[in-house]
């Protein structure tokens, strides 16, 4: 063993399993800037969220700059005491850093190894990524309570620091389970630049919603909202949503609810890679998210960063959006709310948009600050600014 750092990251989700949303963007976004100082090294699934396996053209994710990274796929406790057997021999003094707390296999299993190895005074990292937030826990809510209760006592032994990406999450988190040691710093954040697009008309409104098709992502809400629009102005609108189908029967729900509407242009595009994200923004004015629970929202980070304009709901960390008149922030229950902002900017068009427009490049400039979010990083993985990547 020696001083020389490198990452290892352990994720059941990892690209191109982008059916698991946000976070995977998130993580493939992480490794190809961290992989430029230091190796890293990711152990993760083979398959996506549906249960298809990750096929080795998919695998190779040949599109991406991952130089210095070396990845890993498998399932099971056997892959994963194989995969760390064979890096505690690297030649590295490691960073774990672990991203499924509710998970035996991808967390549990392999920190209970380092504490018997020789590897053991290591940085352990937890980033819990949303999952201890209220609306996320209200999934499956009887296991995740007894699981938290073994976890509670399970930390005491087999220690971690935790990455929180917002206050919300670390106060969360802190109620739950204790977390005393942690670092709190958001998501690498994407480039800001102004995402060219088609001229927006007066009393045309393009609504983008991108995220799975899911109950906790509240996506019947947009219906619920229009319903309550006049007729006319229905037919002003045109919804797109983006993503893959989780939930098959609340998938079936969506387009049944489609059927009420006489003149309301509904589609429903599937799944995408990072790869397709500027054609996919480019076919909507506003970004709407109604969700339930989100951490971060990949998702909403983008649209800001291109300069679209969102409507969010407030169980995002998203804070500030109507002051810097770069978009809203309301209660999900507020459904008049949500029909006077869908109408504020049904109506705005030519060069009062794209005024709006540049004040949502200012609000996303004023919160990406891409040196300080990646220092951040470095810190929390021991990466000095004279560590230059070794080989693999």
């Amino acid at each position: 063993m020696c001083n020389k750092p490198a990452v290892v990251i352990l994720s059941q989700w990892f690209a191109p399993a982008y059916e698991a949303g946000g976070p995977v963007v998130s993580l493939l976004n992480l490794v190809q800037n961290i992989s430029k100082d230091v190796p890293v090294f990711v152990i993760a699934g083979n398959k996506q969220p549906s249960g298809r396996l990750i096929n080795e053209e998919e695998n190779s994710l040949k599109d991406f700059e991952l130089r210095n990274v070396h990845i890993v796929r498998g399932s099971g406790f056997i892959f994963i005491l194989r995969s760390i057997l064979k890096l505690w021999n690297k030649p590295y003094h490691f960073t774990w850093y672990y991203n499924d707390i509710f998970m035996l296999t991808w967390f549990i299993f392999p920190r209970f190894l380092q504490t018997f190895s020789r590897r053991s005074g290591e940085n352990q990292i937890l980033a819990t990524r949303g999952m201890l937030l209220t609306g996320a826990l209200s999934q499956k809510a009887l296991k995740k309570k007894l699981y938290l209760w073994f976890y509670s006592l399970y930390q005491y032994w087999f220690p971690v620091r935790y990455h929180f990406t917002s206050e919300n999450e670390r106060l969360a988190a802190q109620v739950r389970i204790g977390a005393p040691f942690y670092f709190e710093f958001p998501n690498l954040g994407p480039k800001v630049g102004l995402l060219p697009q088609k001229e927006k008309e007066a009393n045309r409104l393009r609504i983008g919603i991108v995220g799975r098709i899911h109950p906790i992502k509240n996506l019947s809400w947009i219906f619920d909202v229009i319903m309550n629009l006049p007729e006319e102005l229905q037919g002003k609108l045109c919804i797109y949503f983006f993503g893959n189908v989780e939930d098959v029967l609340y998938y079936r729900s969506l387009r049944e609810r489609v059927d009420e509407f006489h003149n309301l242009d509904v589609k429903f595009h599937g799944g995408f890679t990072p790869i397709e994200l500027e054609k996919i923004y480019q076919k909507f004015d506003v970004l709407c998210c109604p969700s339930l629970s989100e951490n971060y929202g990949q998702s909403i980070a983008q649209a800001l960063a291109w300069g679209i304009p969102v409507i969010a709901s407030e169980n995002t960390p998203w804070e500030g959006l109507e002051e810097a008149n770069a978009g809203f922030t309301i209660d999900p229950s507020n459904t008049q709310g949500y029909e006077d902002r869908i109408i504020r900017y049904l109506e705005i068009g030519g060069e009062d948009w794209e005024r709006l427009r540049y004040n949502v490049i200012k609000f996303a400039q004023s919160k990406f600050n891409f040196n300080e979010q990646i220092q951040a990083y470095r810190d929390m993985f021991g990466i000095s600014e004279n560590n230059n990547q070794g080989n693999l």
